[in-house]
């Protein structure tokens, strides 16, 4: 069995630094859900220039779930750990800053307990994938765009995969064999293309 190498024994003297110098937004809440701690990456994230304890975080922000659902302050990633004491991993939530932004975060949150076991607060981590997500809907709007292509062009088109199967017929070489696509789909072309010749004569 392999063991960690023991830490330097100064690693964690200054506390909270070392979460500052981390390119993940880190707040952590105290059981009333007040921010006791935000490190600079997570005051970036929200567009302002200082997170206090104490302060109230979300006054002027909007937070939405993934289908673009406003959250209420008690559906909150940080407020609904707090209500179960169990960890929500990997939350995708759309942050609204104060200057009208918006930024895809992906949430994880988890409860803290005390050396007692009772949950004492939370710490909340956000990660910026706004830049993936809109990479994301650029290549489906790509796809989108090529499968409209595929299906308004009067040609045959299909795609076929290495093995020789089929895997799509545009709606024109459908009507030219005489079948609907689901028939066809996943056979080999082989087979199709004689029916394509028997279309044609």
């Amino acid at each position: 069995a392999f063991a960690a190498a023991a830490p330097p024994p100064d690693l964690f003297k200054n506390g909270y630094a070392l979460l500052e110098h981390i390119p993940i937004g880190i707040l952590i809440c105290d059981r009333d859900g007040t921010v006791t701690y935000a490190n600079k990456r997570a005051v970036a994230l929200h567009g302002l220039t200082s997170i206090t304890a104490n302060s109230a975080l979300y006054d002027g922000l909007r937070v939405f779930d993934d289908k673009g659902r406003l959250l209420t302050a008690e559906n909150l990633p940080t407020a609904r750990v707090l209500h179960s004491g169990e960890a929500e991993p990997n939350r995708e939530i759309v942050l609204e800053r104060r200057d009208g932004q918006r930024l895809v975060l992906l949430a994880t949150t988890e409860p803290l307990f005390d050396d007692d076991g009772e949950l004492a607060g939370a710490m909340h981590c956000l990660e910026d994938i706004t830049a993936r997500k809109r990479a994301e809907a650029h290549d489906a709007q790509g796809t989108r765009t090529l499968q409209a292509i595929i299906e308004t062009t009067p040609e045959c088109i299909k795609v076929v995969a290495a093995d020789g199967t089929l895997l799509q017929m545009n709606a024109a070489g459908c009507e030219m064999l005489g079948v609907p696509a689901s028939a066809i789909v996943g056979r080999c072309v082989f087979g199709v293309e004689q029916l394509d010749r028997r279309a044609r004569h």
